[in-house]
């Protein structure tokens, strides 16, 4: 391999030392949380998902290849095609600042940049290539240093948590090639099938022939629970596992690597956490990857993997990995190189959003963005795209103030448009769009024919304000967006005597029934329409697993024969995999069990929402063949039952 030249690779990092920057502007952080998008959009996966939710997106054959693919890179650093091209991009890398801060928040002096960099001995790079295991959640470095290098700290978006020094983090059982070590013996630089960079030398352990054959030689699993003790079978924890983590899987158990007193790797083995862990690859549906999207809602921002968590690209990254799909490391190659995309860049703002609303496939494509991508989830009724993505936060700026430098802080992964914090004057009104580059497909995935792929709008209005253009916005001032309140009834109702809020109108016999979307048990959307000509009673409860709503359940289903030829309809905000389970275990065939906990679109339409709980109040409402409303009760305490013989008596006369 080319020797490193060291001596121009010190220049060019010490002359970007020598002039030291100054900023006027008045730096703002926003850690109040106070974005519309996060408190009216739900923040579940789940609560988007299509109704063919459970149908695959990849063949079988294309993730057995995409899978097989993915497990060669992994193990690529074992191979005599070990990825070069992580070292010259490691050293490619100019660190082009214009000083660097240390963890003290003070300049770091040339001097101390020279012992950090001759701390590498780059000038006899590399002195060795040998196989071995992370066998710890650890980082790779810039510097064999856990010194960090901050940027002007005083400028919005630099100091912490953006630590240049910081290339990745990786998890433990992560296949590398060790090609050198620091003066001191504490680094390692190693080379992991997706970057590259100094590790503890603590965190490394070298494996033997007889070492790789037996790891290599079963199946791998995928840990699918973010941060679950692996635990041997006298319950020390061996290891936190991490979701995007692979480990051999032998029957029950898992083999996790670990580092004896000689540096060399031995393996433990763990019993196989419940629900932590799935054989590779996991079924590639919808579905799926909303449930792993879920367990890593609202995991922390860490830029690089800083302190162990994620940034969005690190998040996107094992978010694909049950399902056996490679992606690079950061956000840039895994737009451009990691599936088949369309081209974004250079469009108008309004052109993006077509392009995405006609090729964008929820669950299964992203959208690159200049330094950023995320999941792409739908798009809601006035056309807004939807991304779920981890994100530090979002730029602040005033016309009216151009000393504002800011930043209103997320922090987290979250579910967002893409115009997070326009409705504040102090945030660009334009977004994420101008940034956006790529409409990026999973990894086997063809972008699909415009004719092929019929997207349909969330139905996230009126479960949650929509979000619309601004029709009284002036000509040539950028489109702003607003939300539209709904109504609220304070102290409606009580549950245990304390008072509640219900959302939505105050409908009235002899209203015209509005309108909604839930799923039912199998997931399938159901609307009005579908059940249209019929007299319906709408059975309202909280939760079927609670006794008085299982009393109100299980009376509908019984007696329902009595009610004639009706439609019985069981709203709910359980989960659709819960009413499947609940049925099953009832025998219940006879009314039709729906779910309100996407959006909340039967709840707000109907006035029954409560907003403290996000549960639907315990009601009956009963609608004729016309879709009018003919008797309304909503049960003034939510633990008590609905009045059952007024409203047999209601549908009787109706029925004549």
């Amino acid at each position: 391999m080319t020797k490193i030249p060291f001596a121009a690779l010190l220049a060019a990092l010490c002359y970007s030392l020598l002039t030291a920057a100054s900023s006027s502007a008045r730096v703002v952080y926003d850690r109040s949380g106070n974005i519309d998008d996060l408190k009216r959009l739900p923040q579940s996966a789940a609560a988007y998902l299509p109704g063919s939710a459970s149908q695959r997106l990849l063949s079988k054959d294309e993730q057995k290849r995409q899978t097989d693919e993915c497990v060669a890179r992994f193990f690529s650093p074992w191979t005599d095609e070990w990825p070069q091209e992580h070292v010259e991009t490691f050293f490619s890398w100019d660190l082009s600042k214009e000083n660097f801060w240390g963890g003290t928040l003070l300049p770091i002096t040339p001097e101390r940049m020279s012992g950090m960099l001759d701390q590498g001995d780059l000038k006899n790079f590399p002195s060795r290539s040998l196989r071995a295991i992370a066998t710890a959640n650890t980082d790779l470095r810039f510097l064999p240093t856990v010194e960090p290098l901050f940027a002007d700290p005083d400028r919005a978006g630099e100091g912490w948590p953006f630590d240049y020094s910081q290339n990745s983090t990786m998890w433990s059982g992560t296949p590398l090639r060790v090609l050198h070590e620091s003066r001191d013996g504490m680094w390692l630089f190693c080379v992991c099938s997706f970057a590259a960079g100094w590790v503890r030398a603590q965190d490394v352990a070298f494996v033997s022939d007889e070492f790789v054959g037996a790891y290599r030689a079963l199946p791998l699993a995928a840990i699918t629970v973010d941060e679950v003790p692996l635990r041997d079978a006298g319950g020390h924890t061996l290891i936190l596992g991490r979701m995007g983590a692979y480990f051999p899987q032998k029957e029950n158990t898992l083999l996790v690597p670990l580092r004896n007193e000689r540096g060399e790797a031995v393996i433990a083995v763990a019993p196989v956490p419940p629900d932590a862990s799935a054989p590779l690859p996991m079924e590639l549906t919808a579905e799926n990857v909303a449930r792993m999207a879920d367990r890593l809602m609202g995991t922390l921002y860490g830029w690089g993997g800083l302190n162990g968590w994620r940034d969005c690209s690190a998040t996107m990254r094992d978010l694909l990995a049950p399902f056996g799909l490679w992606l690079p490391r950061n956000s840039s190659p895994q737009a451009r190189k990691s599936g088949n995309f369309v081209e974004l860049a250079g469009l108008s703002d309004e052109e993006k959003l077509n392009a995405i609303r006609t090729y964008g496939v929820p669950f299964a494509s992203m959208i690159g963005m200049k330094g950023h991508i995320g999941l792409y989830l739908g798009y809601d009724e006035s056309g807004e795209p939807l991304i779920l993505h981890n994100s530090w936060g979002i730029g602040m700026k005033r016309d009216d103030d151009p000393d504002l430098s800011g930043r209103v802080l997320i922090c987290k992964t979250a579910v967002t448009t893409l115009h997070p914090g326009s409705e504040r004057d102090d945030v660009p009104q334009g977004g994420r769009v101008p940034g956006i580059i790529t409409l990026t497909m999973f990894p086997g995935l063809a972008v699909p024919a415009k004719e092929q792929n019929p997207q349909k709008p969330l139905a996230l209005s009126p479960a949650s304000a929509k979000i619309e253009a601004n029709a009284g916005a002036p000509a040539g001032k950028p489109d702003s967006r607003r939300t539209n309140p709904m109504e609220e009834r304070k102290n409606a109702i009580t549950m245990k005597g304390n008072p509640l809020t219900l959302v939505g109108p105050q409908l009235k016999v002899g209203d015209k029934a509005p309108d909604f979307c839930v799923v039912d048990k199998t997931m399938a959307p159901k609307s009005l329409k579908d059940y249209e000509g019929k007299i319906k009673v709408f059975s309202v409860a909280p939760s079927l697993d609670t006794p008085v709503c299982d009393l109100q359940a299980t009376w509908f289903n019984e007696d329902a024969a009595e009610l004639g030829d009706v439609y019985v309809l069981n709203f709910s905000m359980d989960l659709p995999f819960a009413l499947s389970r609940y049925c099953a275990a009832k025998g219940f065939d006879k009314v039709d069990t729906l779910s309100d906990h996407r959006d909340a679109s039967f709840g707000t339409a109907y006035g029954v929402l409560i907003k403290e709980l996000r549960l639907l109040a315990r009601a009956v409402f009963v609608v004729d063949r016309d879709d009018v409303i003919r008797y309304i009760e909503i049960v003034p305490e939510a633990t008590n039952s609905v009045n059952f013989d007024k409203l047999l008596e209601v549908v009787k006369d109706l029925a004549k």
